[in-house]
């Protein structure tokens, strides 16, 4: 048997139970979880109608692990191997899958379950992490790569001026990439500076805060109006704001990819030329880019993490985190 923290739906609390450990089928990997991050898309799954958990289930998608057993019919891994897991098997023939992005497959099989201590992963969604790479890292190349995927729908070009709205975890990723991408300015901006400082260790040059002057004020630390605005916050009203930073053909990234109707004045985006794009997920190429840039990359994006707990104090977190909090991201250490 192994803990596991479950999901009986909206408004209900995170249960801890006792769950049969995971059988390992002829194609599959068990995975020892080492790390499991919370991410925001589990909170939205916890919270809104149409989009809820399924009663019984057991969340978690940001996960690191080692390996426990491996199927009969599955070659090249080996136990005591550690891996990060990509978080959907696509039916293969799709648009989507063709595409290389099988996250937006119709028929996907979900690759979920890390509030637990073991998972059983599908071998074609495990990517083998150097030994040198340790869970705490391995566990946020999930969220890293969701604003790589952003920034290359959005084509970020080097020399170009970002605008990020939002300070948390994914709009900090999106200030790695957009750096790492060449661009020339990157300024972050927020409703408090609390996050300032990791911004900056990030590698953003500037921090603004909401307000009468915000305009001004953006324009006066990128040098000019945005080529690329990032919307990583999800409220509603922050697509608008994009849309009014955004320069002539600037662009919109919404990664933010809030789940209530949201307000956009299409005149005022027509007459700028704005294009606006809503990524969603990611190639198993670009998980392994993240990777790569995370075990060699001179920013350690694990100043990102900002508290990690035992799987026993999920249910309590869980719940603060549905609220307003300090967090930026809580990593599950079973």
């Amino acid at each position: 048997m192994m803990r596991a923290a479950v999901s009986y739906g909206a408004g209900a609390p995170l249960v801890i139970e006792q769950r049969p450990i995971p059988e390992c089928g002829a194609t599959d990997l068990l995975v020892r979880i080492e790390r499991c991050g919370i991410c925001g898309s589990d909170l939205h799954a916890h919270d809104f109608d149409g989009v809820q958990n399924d009663a019984g289930t057991i969340p978690g998608h940001e996960i690191a692990g080692t390996i426990a057993a491996i199927g009969d019919a599955v070659s090249g891994f080996s136990i005591g191997e550690r891996i990060a897991v990509y978080p959907a098997v696509g039916c293969g023939t799709c648009a989507a899958c063709e595409r290389g992005n099988p996250i937006l497959c119709p028929a996907a099989e979900w690759v979920s379950g890390g509030y637990a201590e073991y998972i059983r992963v599908p071998a074609v969604a495990a990517i083998r992490i150097p030994p040198d790479l340790n869970p705490e890292h391995a566990a946020l190349i999930e969220p890293l790569t969701v604003s790589l995927y952003g920034l290359k729908v959005g084509n970020l070009a080097r020399g170009e001026r970002v605008l990020i709205l939002g300070a948390g975890s994914i709009a900090l990723a999106a200030i790695y990439w957009a750096r790492r991408m060449g661009a020339e300015k990157v300024v972050v901006m927020s409703r408090t500076a609390r996050r300032a400082d990791m911004a900056a260790a990030m590698g953003a040059d500037a921090f603004v805060s909401y307000g009468d002057d915000e305009q001004a004020h953006v324009q006066q630390q990128l040098g000019g109006s945005a080529d690329i605005v990032v919307e990583c916050v999800g409220a509603p009203g922050m697509l608008d704001r994009a849309v009014r930073h955004a320069g002539l053909y600037g662009r919109v990234v919404s990664l933010g990819l809030g789940a209530r109707p949201e307000t956009v004045v299409p005149v005022m985006a027509g007459m700028k030329g704005v294009s606006l794009y809503f990524p969603v997920g990611y190639s198993m190429d670009d998980f392994r880019t993240t990777a790569d840039a995370v075990r060699n990359g001179e920013v350690d994006p694990a100043i990102m993490i900002s508290s990690v707990i035992p799987l026993e104090a999920v249910p309590e977190r869980f719940k603060a985190l549905q609220g307003n909090h300090n967090e930026t991201k809580v990593h599950i250490a079973p």
